[in-house]
């Protein structure tokens, strides 16, 4: 049986989404969101399944950005 995800408020989502844009490395984000790194993966899973995040490669990202500045 899958564990059981922990509740987030909606401020620590964002907070979550905020620091996720900025770049914090997973341990930052282990101590900053005093959540294990699997709470965390659990948490991005839903973000994403919700459409609230999107995940791209850089690769991908530097194209969009390409395209978008033509």
């Amino acid at each position: 049986m899958p564990p059981t995800p922990s509740h987030w408020t909606p401020q620590e989502e964002d907070a979550f989404i905020t620091n996720l844009e900025a770049g914090y490395v997973p341990q930052e984000l282990t101590k900053v969101h005093e959540r294990t790194a699997d709470e965390l993966t659990m948490k991005i899973i839903d973000l994403f399944s919700k459409g609230e995040v999107v995940v791209l490669s850089a690769a991908t990202f530097d194209a969009l950005l390409r395209r978008s500045s033509q």
